[in-house]
């Protein structure tokens, strides 16, 4: 039987103590289920099987363990947070160095539709074509075996890091091709080089451009892509939970005034480009 008032000073008490109350202290943490769903749902979110969390979770309890009788443990630290954070160090580096374990996860990812559509709609929403997502998608899923091999993920939900990983290959897309139409523009132009104050317009036209996104600044680019870029899965309920704001409403107020700062810019770049 173990007693009823284990906390985590006093799990760490008992470790340190050694014989019987260590062993209690552990076992009472292998048998704890709240803890082991934690580390359980870090598995899950990062691909990989029940199995593997009920192994790695043992693997967590041994690192704890030794952490604290080399009295290396932290005061600020809870036990719960040290074996999330554990076992999402362990499973990466599962990931990275088991090719078998890897493939497995991204075809757990390949197999979830729901993801497919969203990425392919953030494409097709945002001024790409169908071949576009499909290219992106396929091109995502080789960003991220590399990036899973070169330690660049460090857990949580493999599915969300995949789709940040696909929407910022889109965006460094679109961007090349406004880069691409500023320099075609910039070719036609028939303003002579000779002229300074001349080329000095057409360059802060081409700096225009390029800015004309990030002037919306970080507020306002974040809850357009919350509310635009990630589809069926953020309601202006959501959002406001995300941006931080009261209710649903200020949300909303929020995103108009960030819908009309974007039409404001697009409206100086139409005039700039005259």
């Amino acid at each position: 039987m173990f007693r009823n008032n284990y906390t985590d000073s006093s799990i760490i008490k008992d470790i340190l103590a050694g014989g019987n109350e260590r062993d209690q202290a552990l076992k009472y943490l292998l048998l704890m289920s709240g803890y082991f769903q934690k580390v359980k749902k870090v598995i899950e979110e990062g691909g990989g099987p029940d199995k593997k969390a009920e192994n790695i979770y043992e693997t967590c309890l041994v690192q704890f363990d030794k952490k604290v009788r080399r009295f290396e443990w932290a005061e600020n630290i809870t036990i719960e947070l040290f074996l999330i954070n554990e076992a999402k160090r362990i499973w990466c580096n599962e990931l990275m160095y088991d090719d078998e374990l890897r493939k497995k996860a991204m075809e757990w990812l390949n197999d979830d539709k729901k993801l497919k559509k969203q990425i392919f709609y953030s494409v097709t929403n945002n001024s790409g074509k169908q071949v576009d997502a499909e290219d992106c998608y396929q091109n995502g899923m080789v960003y991220l075996d590399t990036n899973i091999k070169e330690g660049k993920y460090q857990g949580g939900a493999l599915k969300g890091y995949f789709y940040h990983i696909c929407f910022n290959l889109w965006r460094n897309e679109l961007k090349k091709s406004k880069a691409q139409l500023i320099e075609d523009y910039q070719a036609h132009d028939p303003v002579t080089n000779t002229d300074p104050l001349i080329e000095l317009e057409r360059k802060e036209r081409a700096l225009l451009l390029n800015r004309l996104f990030e002037e919306l600044g970080e507020q306002c680019r974040k809850i357009i892509n919350l509310k635009y870029l990630i589809i069926d899965q953020y309601s202006m309920g959501d959002i406001a939970g995300q941006m931080g704001f009261k209710n649903a409403q200020i949300a909303s107020n929020a995103l108009n005034k960030c819908r009309k700062r974007l039409w404001d810019l697009l409206q100086e770049h139409k005039q700039a480009a005259l």
